[in-house]
């Protein structure tokens, strides 16, 4: 693909650093800046996304069907404020197969002009008049400080490819004494994800099947079998955390606010920011305070998801609380509502956060 604007350069080629190279390529195309492309041996999940979401990447070229998606879902069981799970109906969500987003997004990326990767590091030093994205989500290589709980949360998932029904399918979420564990389907993959403090980071597969088991949350992984049998994924820091640094370059997803996995908003927030940061350039002054704007909100949403979990006294979920209201301390002092969305909310394109609405709760 030949390079035919030196305007732009895009750091990482994730989900939001592939939508944002889509969004420009009526403006004459960017260079992206990766040290490796999205690749069918990368390990699979499953994520949940509003079913607007669908339209958006539709626009994108990506058909729901490239990414699993073949059928919608409003229905979930939640067992977050009590032990005994509750059937809850919500808004409509779709079940997104990773990688083959990321693959689908590149290979529209492919059918397009005026685009160049290069095989790098993310690190970039910006020609002059260039502006650069940084889309290398948490790793956020151009911020200078990056806050988050000083004993993160990390994930642990699972995966396995099967035939699942929509029954089994559906979103489950379960409250655990230090985080909390949740499962989604598409009709041929299935994801488990167990969130849990650092200090229980280092659990087995057996240890953690136990450990769901004895919270009373064993009916998440019913009918799977050992956990030893199913497919580990590489692990990675769950909960909140966000950058600051120079105004340049901009930060965008994850590389600016990595929401709490609880929340299920950031592959669709990440994507729809990127392209709305790529498709609004004339207004990338205003980044900034709609960033702030929505991490107030995010941290809002967190705060009231942690008090109504029935394991809120347990310590890593105080130690979480404690960290939630000094940072909610530190963002009002910016200014902006900080009001809580509804739970799961999501960005799509240019529209209000309340606008598209997903609930995992």
């Amino acid at each position: 693909m030949a390079r035919t604007s030196p305007d732009t350069a895009i750091l990482g080629a994730g989900p939001a650093g592939l939508a944002a190279a889509l969004a420009l390529s009526s403006r004459g195309g960017a260079r992206i800046i990766t040290p490796s492309l999205p690749a069918a041996t990368d390990v699979p999940r499953v994520d949940m996304v509003p079913a607007a979401f669908l339209a958006f990447l539709l626009e994108l070229g990506i058909h729901p069907g490239q990414i699993g998606v073949h059928d919608l879902h409003d229905v979930r069981r939640i067992a977050w404020s009590d032990s005994v799970p509750e059937t809850v109906r919500a808004s409509a969500v779709a079940h997104v197969e990773r990688p083959a987003l990321e693959l689908a997004l590149l290979a529209a990326l492919e059918r397009m002009s005026g685009f160049k990767f290069v095989p790098s590091p993310t690190t970039h030093t910006a020609d002059p008049g260039e502006r650069v994205i940084d889309a290398t989500g948490r790793r956020a290589v151009s911020a200078t400080r990056i806050t988050g709980p000083a004993k993160p949360w990390i994930a642990r998932v699972f995966s396995r490819y099967g035939a699942f029904d929509k029954a089994d399918q559906a979103f489950r979420l379960a409250a655990l004494p230090a985080g909390y564990a949740y499962r989604l389907a598409s009709p041929r993959l299935l994801a488990i994800g167990v969130v849990v403090s650092k200090a229980a980071g280092g659990m087995t597969p057996k240890d953690i099947e136990k450990y769901v088991q004895a919270a009373g949350a064993g009916w998440v992984l019913k009918g799977l079998g050992s956990l030893d049998s199913i497919q580990a994924g590489k692990g990675g820091v769950a909960s909140v955390q966000w950058s600051a640094g120079s105004s340049e370059p901009l930060r965008v997803g994850d590389a600016s606010l990595a929401r709490d996995s609880l929340s299920a908003q950031g592959l669709c927030s990440g994507i729809s920011d990127a392209i709305s940061l790529a498709r609004n350039s004339g207004h990338a002054d205003r980044w900034p305070d709609r960033e702030r704007e929505q991490l107030k909100r995010h941290l809002a949403f967190l705060a009231n998801a942690m008090e109504r979990s029935r394991f809120r006294a347990e310590k890593p979920w105080a130690e979480y609380r404690r960290f939630l209201e000094r940072a909610s301390g530190l963002t009002r002092s910016l200014g902006g509502s900080g009001q809580a969305p509804a739970i799961g909310a999501c960005n799509i394109g240019t529209r209000s956060p309340d606008s598209n609405r997903q609930s995992p709760l």
